[in-house]
């Protein structure tokens, strides 16, 4: 990204519209410079509002109203404008144009109202984007949110050690950006989130295999009855161990077989049943198609003699049918011979018409002519004498105007001249007060050497008491969601304990009532038992102990059964949903525990590493030691703000008289200058003015004014009749060739519809004479008949024979079915067949329940099965799982550093080689950048992304607070050159061909920033822009392309000063 113009307008301290072109300048490297106040900085406000929608400080945000120029006219619109391009400006530009929140005064009215912001983005290819896209669609383009814009491309006055001292997680966020480091941030919590998932499918898999085995259905006369029962009560109580889930499927597999043999037997009787049925149900299906096939043959000989009595009259409808149809034909044919009769004797008429108009166009043709001719001549000479005219006129003017410059050129040299002469006396007067000014406030500046380094501590101190502030938050937080955990368990346990009960006494009903009903079937086939006769269950011949049906028994039906077992199904689907429901809200309430834990552990930490005695033993403590501490620090700010700001009026005052020594002698030396280009000035335009008043051709511009409007409206008028008879010549010439056309055409035409004519009455004679029909005849018809009458004949005709041979194909079809047979005896095959199906009914009963006990049992040991068989394999991912996320996520004790950190340490190493570079070179080799050691960096909290200044004179490592002003200055530079070439050699899609830096240099010795001024010249070198803001006087001597702000009661105001 590199900016090509700026413009701004009502904005900041810039009143009218102000255009900055950074493609002015011959060098990459140049000077922002002014006095304080006078603008500078807003410059970089401008930028970097237009880009994201606020001004450039982090540490004082502006926006809206804020921005609102002060030294605008009322109503002016505020607003900045900055076009910038990727690489090359022929690459193609973009255009951001936004508009603040800004007040602006009633259209009708008095008061003011409001407006909101706008922002529109012109893409290279005349594309705009709208408000509500342009925001995400520069962070998009650039590749850089604000926050990390400002610290590697744009660094703010007072804000050069943000990203020198960030933390690792505040660093990770802007290289996760900048390197797309991101993936491996989604690695971790993709695997956190497979690890919870598989807390969660452990305890359902329990959960589950109890559910399903507690609904097992166990016969009394298993053999394995009893201790399949006792395994199904531990399973209700969900106190199962493995092996006794083991042995469960053990005997379930052993129940299975047992009731599959039994069910085969039960199938084989009710199979014979249903055979019989379906022979009785075959016997009475054929018995009622053929007793429909009579029916039909007896009604199709009653419709077929209703038809033979109306086929005379349908016989005589055709024939009258046919007779409209042919006088029908007959009218088209005799209509078609008229209509072309018709346009015969048209054309003829047409002819005549155009023959008699040819003589009088071709005459008045003739007198237009003329008339044409005449106006021309008299144009053309009208128009050569007002060229001649207005080249008088036009000379004459251009001599009078260049006769009153030269005057008031005269007059305004002279006073040029005077003011010079006052300019040169008062700054002589200026510059020796000056001088006495700034000898005194060095010696007074010289107490605040150490206020820097005071400033970085208390700095730093103050970001630790935030970050343990935010800690103590997230403890109680914490806490608070740990109870909400903790309840929320014990009612999930509640609700299963309630769906488990009521599922358990649900299904003891449905068990009485079964054994209920199966005793009642044995009751009812009992009653029909006879001595001698077999039993239809086990076939014996003697009875010794029938079923007694009681009453109970005799009221219970299938219908009652099934509905209870519905119900019972429903429940144990709530109370398997119940279970699992509980199992993991228990993982998400350990979970809650073990966060909090961690939380704890780093609070402390960071309590420690503050380094105050005292520290709080419990949560409840380190509130009131946050107070404290707060409190102490609160002091120390106030001491060292009033110390600050005596420091900073003596800084602004030292800058301000030097700008303003620079200023004082410059203005002297332009005052001589006007003064001798005033004279000369005077001289020259004096004997310009004598020498013009020699060669007018009129007296005054009036006098030339009249004489060219008259020769205009000659001219005009001449034209104007010209371009009438010119016009009245052309429509007659028209008008004649079309007459002449329309003849032609008449006399081509007139064989054509002559010969047409003959050929429809030809065709209408021929088709009368064929037809046997007369004209009399066919109209009679016509009359009598219309078209819908001829329809509803053939309609009548078509009905009839549809009918005839619907009725006797169905009459053949049925005489073919019966043939000989006799008809049936329906009634009697009716009540075979309820005899069978009630037969059928008892054994397909008897053989179901059977069925549905296997099936539900069997259901059960898929189910379980299933169940246990994936257990294991849940068991190894989850240990897998949790090992590999560990380690991934940093949370390994005594190895805090995650992956993501891990990867962008090379990136950083990088960065550090090319800050190093220039770090050494501008400290005179004292000073480099280091990491944290590898090892030490994943101890205690993650400290991958941390840095160190190592001492090349004392051979130690110490943290870069400690840096002071100018070394820290130097430091951040550094960082930030290193970070601009890392970005723009690893990122295609980041292209950050500039750097603007506001202040900094004042802290700076000469050797510091001379060496610092020779790196910025390296980089800009290349196709880098970069630009300085600084007060320092040596700096506008080392840079030739400035950029001058100044500042009167208009507003501010800019220039360029180029080498």
């Amino acid at each position: 990204m590199r900016p090509l113009t700026l413009e701004m307008q009502a904005f900041g301290s810039y009143g009218d519209r102000t255009k900055i072109d950074f493609r002015k300048p011959s060098q990459n490297l140049f000077l922002i410079t002014g006095d304080t106040g006078s603008g500078k900085s807003t410059i970089f406000d401008a930028i970097v509002f237009a880009l994201y929608g606020e001004a450039s400080s982090n540490a004082n945000k502006k926006s809206g109203t804020e921005l609102q120029s002060q030294f605008a006219t009322a109503g002016a619109e505020p607003y900045v404008e900055l076009k910038f391009c990727e690489g090359t400006e022929e690459s193609g530009v973009y255009t951001v144009h936004r508009v603040p929140r800004h007040v602006r005064p009633l259209k009708r009215g008095s008061g003011e109202k409001e407006e909101s912001e706008s922002v529109t983005l012109i893409m290279p290819d005349e594309n705009v984007y709208s408000q509500k896209e342009t925001n995400q669609k520069i962070i998009d383009i650039i590749g850089l949110t604000k926050g990390q814009f400002m610290q590697v491309a744009m660094i703010a006055q007072g804000e050069f050690m943000e990203l020198l001292r960030a933390k690792s997680d505040e660093k990770k966020v802007i290289f996760r950006k900048l390197f797309h480091t991101e993936k491996y941030e989604k690695i971790a919590n993709e695997l956190g989130d497979r690890k919870r998932k598989l807390d969660a499918e452990i305890a359902t898999i329990r959960t589950k295999f109890h559910a399903k085995a507690e609904n097992a259905d166990i016969p009394e006369a298993f053999e394995e009855a009893g201790a399949l029962l006792a395994l199904k009560k531990k399973m209700q109580q969900a106190d199962a161990k493995a092996p006794e889930m083991e042995r469960f499927l053990e005997l379930m597999q052993q129940l299975c077989q047992y009731l599959k043999e039994e069910g085969k037997q039960k199938k084989k009787e009710a199979k014979e049943a249903e055979k019989l049925r379906e022979h009785c149900r075959s016997a009475l299906q054929e018995a009622e198609n053929l007793q429909k096939s009579f029916t039909q043959m007896e009604e199709a000989q009653r419709e077929l003699a209703r038809l033979f009595e109306a086929e005379e009259e349908i016989k005589e409808t055709a024939r009258l049918e046919q007779m409209i149809k042919l006088a029908y034909d007959a009218k088209q044919l005799y209509q078609q011979y008229e209509e072309a009769v018709k346009r015969l004797e048209n054309l003829k008429a047409e002819q005549q018409k155009l023959e008699e108009k040819l003589p009088e166009i071709k005459k008045a043709l003739k007198e237009a002519e003329k008339e044409r001719n005449l106006a021309e001549a008299e144009k053309e000479t009208q128009q050569k004498n007002y060229s001649i005219i207005e080249e008088k006129v036009n000379r004459t003017k251009a001599a009078l105007k260049e006769i009153r410059k030269a005057a008031q050129e005269v007059e305004q040299s002279k006073d040029a001249l005077q003011q010079a002469e006052e300019t040169e006396k008062e700054t002589k007067e200026k510059s020796t007060v000056l001088e006495q000014n700034i000898v005194q406030w060095k010696k007074e500046a010289e107490a605040f050497e150490e206020i820097e380094v005071r400033k970085l501590q208390i700095t730093g101190k103050k970001d630790a008491l935030a970050e343990i502030e935010d800690a103590v938050a997230e403890i109680t937080e914490s806490k608070q969601l740990l109870g909400k955990e903790k309840k929320q368990e014990e009612h999930a346990k509640e609700i299963y304990r309630e769906a488990s009960g009521q599922y358990q006494a649900k299904q003891q009903e449905y068990e009485t009532y079964r054994k209920r009903f199966f005793d009642a079937q044995a009751g009812i086939l009992a009653k029909e038992l006879k001595e001698g006769e077999p039993c239809p269950v086990c076939g014996s011949m003697e009875h010794p102990k029938p079923c007694i049906a009681v009453e109970m028994q005799e009221e219970l039906s299938r219908e009652m059964l099934e509905a209870l077992e519905e119900k019972v199904k429903k429940l144990q689907q709530k109370q398997e949903a119940a279970s699992t429901e509980a199992g993991a809200c228990h993982v998400r309430r350990e979970n809650r525990e073990k966060e909090l834990t961690e939380k704890q552990e780093k609070c402390r930490k960071k309590i420690e590493d503050f380094g105050k005695e005292a520290n709080p033993a419990a949560d409840e403590e380190m509130e009131s030691w946050l107070v404290i501490r707060k409190k102490e620090l609160t002091e120390e700010e106030k001491i060292l703000s009033q110390e600050i700001k005596k420091q900073k009026e003596l800084s602004h005052k030292l800058e301000e008289a030097e700008a303003k020594k620079i200023v004082l002698q410059k203005e002297e030396t332009e005052a001589t200058e006007k003064k001798l280009l005033a004279k000369e000035q005077f001289d020259r335009c004096q004997a310009a003015y004598t020498e013009r008043n020699r060669t007018l051709d009129y007296t005054s511009e009036k006098e030339a004014d009249e004489v060219l409007a008259e020769a205009q409206q000659k001219k005009a008028s001449a034209e104007s009749a010209y371009a009438k008879a010119d016009k009245e010549k052309s429509r007659l010439e028209e008008e004649k060739t079309g007459t002449q056309t329309g003849i032609v055409r008449c006399e081509r035409e007139l064989p054509e519809r002559k010969k047409e004519a003959e050929a429809k009455q030809q065709k209408y004679d021929l088709y009368i004479e064929e037809k046997d029909i007369s004209k009399l005849e066919w109209q009679t018809l016509v009359e009598q008949y219309s078209m819908d009458a001829m329809e509803e004949m053939r309609q009548k005709r078509e009905d009839y024979q549809n009918q005839k041979t619907m009725y006797q194909s169905r009459y053949e079809t049925a005489k073919e079915t019966v043939g000989e047979k006799e008809k049936p005896d329906v009634e009697k095959l009716s009540e075979e067949l309820k005899a069978a199906e009630e037969q059928s009914k008892l054994a397909g009963r008897a053989a179901n329940e059977w069925e549905i006990s296997n099936q539900k049992d069997t259901e059960i040991l898929e189910a379980v099965e299933e169940i246990w068989s994936g257990r294991q394999q849940v068991l190894e991912q989850h240990n897998r799982i949790t090992r590999l996320y560990t380690v991934i996520s940093g949370n390994v004790s005594g190895s805090r550093m995650d992956l993501e950190t891990f990867v962008q340490r090379y990136y950083l190493e990088r960065i550090l080689y090319a800050a190093n570079r220039r770090f050494e070179e501008m400290s005179a080799g004292q000073f480099e950048l280091r990491m944290f050691d590898e090892k030490k960096a994943a101890i205690g909290k993650n400290k991958g992304l941390d840095l160190m200044v190592y001492s090349n004179v004392t051979g130690k490592e110490r943290e870069v607070r400690t840096l002071s002003g100018g070394e820290s200055f130097m430091a951040a530079l550094s960082m930030a050159l290193g970070m601009a070439d890392e970005i723009q050699e690893n990122s295609a899609a980041i292209h950050l061909d500039m750097m603007f830096i506001d202040e900094g240099f004042g802290s700076l010795d000469e050797h510091a920033r001379e060496q610092a001024v020779r790196v910025l010249k390296e980089m800009a070198g290349g196709s880098k822009l970069i630009g300085i803001i600084s007060h320092v006087t040596e700096l506008k001597q080392e840079m030739e392309d400035q950029l001058l702000i100044t500042k009167d009661e208009e507003g501010s105001h800019v220039r360029w000063q180029l080498s």
